[in-house]
């Protein structure tokens, strides 16, 4: 497993050159520095950096100079709180910086702030040096000295600019005077603490940390991993099977439940072990910089492999990466079941049925055009739905049809689809079938309800709302997604009704809600059995107004032609023939399809 970890810091052009003033170089043997600073911002300071000096006339710096510290955006930290050494500081992570100002009674030749600074630390390395600012060859800074005020030397520190949060910052302080005496004074003659890096020693007298982005230095405290399906962490924990993607959902927590801060980047690392091993990969979060990040990792790998992961995250900073935390290790196994627990007791022992209007109690009657959403959801996240359909049967005054309606996967585990809402006087009875990922069919008992009286929502008024069904005289048949076009003189639109034998208009631009026409006169053509006959409808009420075409698949019985001479074509009560047929013939269909009508009311799903 591979780790990765970059830095990119910004600093203005110096040259890091060795400091003379307030450093001890030497040391017989080399120690890496100490723990690093736990001091928080604000706290009640124990080692005050001395304020009551000002008159050069001691070998003491904080005796003869008067320093004035301001940590921008912290108060509570600047003057006699910004701690000298042995202690430390914590500086807010988006502080600007702190000002330096030495004040004194004779005039100053020149300052110096000596200053070198680590990062955040990685497993192989606690004391990783920022560039441009290693213990090696301290950066040396020249305070401001006015000319016109020479005996105060003043220094910005842009802590924003050059140091990311995680950063531990040393510095001490040199002044020189031509006039006073001494002529030079350092800080780290008066208070001091020894940094060893690598056998050179640095003796500080400030130390500052840029306080960390995260709450705490340790992942599980700061952010909470979980998985779906649930397979870590505490309480009734799921296999994943072979067949499912593995989501990984990182939320970040606030200290003392405060608001959490966000989760700059984050990236997985992983590999498997057992039939199939390979790896390490790795894999990215998405979005980028929220308090919740979402992963799917790829469809899992054959079933009986584990998967080992771990997770890094950083926080966003100037650009860059910063603050790195791990994660302890997580192993996951991909079971090799993931099939129904109950295959032979049906679909209720398997999976939740819902239904939005509830239409599973009893025989429910509904508002006209109000559709049904049927949800069928798997409790058990390991548990893949492979595929489900809505088997019906549909049957109104005009005819019957019976068919499937795939249903849509809104995940793994819940699949859906909506009913459309039916003509004034449908009905429909069904059943849901659903497979998982070993093709195991289970099915539910049949559920029936019917829709009469006005639209669930009723039209704006002046419109209302429009059906067409397509009869086929030779079975009794609605014809399914009935290929239609309506107009008038200014306005038309072609579509495709429903699979359930019926068609409505829709809003325009694709959408699925029927679609209310203003009152008027329209004209309708329809596609059947390579025919193309027209129909007028006249809306003048809410509705809904339904058009009904008669049409024929196959040629009329030879005894029934026989029987009724002169044959022609023409509008039968309102409906538009396509087969060639006299009224007699239309009427001797009609009563053979109430019959057919009466057996199919009659059919239920097996």
């Amino acid at each position: 497993m591979t780790g990765r970890f970059a830095w990119v810091v910004l600093v203005a052009t110096l040259v890091a050159i060795p400091v003379l003033g307030g450093l001890a170089v030497g040391g017989a043997s080399a120690t890496t520095a100490g723990p690093r600073a736990t001091v928080s911002p604000g706290a009640a300071p124990s080692c005050p950096t001395p304020t009551n000096g000002g008159t050069w006339d001691s070998s003491n710096f904080f005796v003869s100079l008067q320093p004035q510290i301001t940590v921008v955006g912290d108060p509570a930290l600047s003057d006699s709180a910004f701690q000298i050494a042995p202690c430390s500081n914590t500086l807010p992570s988006d502080s600007p910086g702190i000002w330096l100002n030495f004040s004194t009674t004779v005039p100053i030749l020149d300052a110096n702030i000596a200053l070198w600074a680590t990062g955040w630390p990685t497993a192989g390395n606690q004391t990783v040096p920022v560039s441009g600012f290693s213990p090696v060859t301290p950066a040396l800074f020249p305070m401001y000295v006015s000319p016109s005020q020479p005996n105060e030397a003043s220094f910005f520190l842009n802590t924003f600019r050059y140091f990311w949060p995680g950063s531990e910052v040393y510095f001490n302080v040199t002044v020189n005077s031509s006039v006073g005496i001494p002529n030079s004074l350092r800080s780290a003659n008066a208070y001091s603490n020894p940094y060893n890096y690598g056998g050179i020693v640095d003796n500080w007298t400030w130390m500052f940390t840029v306080a960390s982005t995260w709450p705490t230095p340790t992942f599980g405290d700061d952010i909470d991993v979980s998985t779906t399906p649930s397979a870590i962490g505490s309480g009734t924990l799921y296999d994943p099977n072979a067949h499912q993607a593995l989501d990984i959902t990182l939320t970040s927590i606030g200290a003392g439940g405060g608001t959490p801060p966000p989760i700059g980047a984050a990236e997985v690392f992983f590999n498997l072990t057992g039939s199939t091993p390979g790896g390490p990969f790795n894999q990215y979060f998405t979005p980028s910089n929220r308090t919740v990040v979402n992963l799917t990792a790829p469809i899992g790998p054959y079933a009986g492999d584990t998967l080992h992961f771990r997770i890094v995250a950083w926080s966003l900073w100037s650009g860059g990466e910063v603050d790195p935390i791990w994660s302890s290790d997580y192993a996951i196994n991909w079971t090799s079941q993931g099939g129904w627990w109950y295959p032979t007791r049906g679909l209720d022992a398997n999976l939740v049925l819902s239904a939005s209007p509830n239409v599973l109690t009893g025989t429910a009657t509904l508002p006209t055009n109000d559709p049904v959403n049927v949800t069928v959801h798997s409790p058990l996240p390991n548990v893949t739905i492979a595929s489900a359909a809505v088997a019906f049967v549909y049957h109104d005054a005009v005819g019957t049809l019976s068919g499937l309606l795939p249903m849509t996967a809104a995940d793994a585990n819940t699949s859906y689809s909506v009913l459309p809402g039916l003509p004034s006087g449908g009905a429909i009875t069904f059943s849901v079938v659903a497979k998982d990922i070993f093709g195991t069919a289970v099915s539910s008992g049949n559920y029936s309800y019917s829709e009469s009286g006005g639209p669930a929502t009723s039209p704006l008024p002046g419109y209302g709302l429009v059906f067409i069904e397509a009869v086929d005289l030779s079975t009794g048949q609605l014809l399914p997604s009935l290929h239609f076009t309506i107009q008038n003189g200014s306005w038309s639109e072609t579509a495709v009704g429903t699979p359930l034998g019926f068609a409505t208009v829709v809003s325009p631009g694709g959408g699925s809600a029927p679609f209310p026409l203003a009152y008027g006169a329209y004209s309708v053509t329809i596609s059947a059995y390579g025919n193309d006959p027209s129909g007028a409808i006249v809306v003048s009420s809410a509705g809904p107004t339904v058009l009904v075409f008669d049409v024929a698949s196959s040629a009329l019985p030879s005894n029934v032609w026989s029987a009724v001479p002169g044959l022609q074509a023409g509008e039968v009560g309102g409906l538009v023939a396509v087969a060639v047929a006299a009224p007699a013939i239309v009427l001797w269909f009609r009563e053979r399809r109430a019959k057919a009508q009466a057996e199919q009311r009659r059919v239920t799903l097996g």
